[in-house]
């Protein structure tokens, strides 16, 4: 039961890490084509 609890922390934190990254990425991309646009 300790080794599974263990197994869904890191399961949450990796999600967690995942949703983190993808969200920056996706704001700095949108940043970047709405800065080309404005610059266009």
């Amino acid at each position: 039961m300790f080794k599974g609890h263990i197994n869904t922390g890191l399961a949450r934190w990796a999600i967690a890490s995942l949703l983190t990254l993808a969200t920056c990425i996706g704001v700095v991309m949108a940043m970047t084509v709405w800065g080309l646009r404005g610059w266009a």
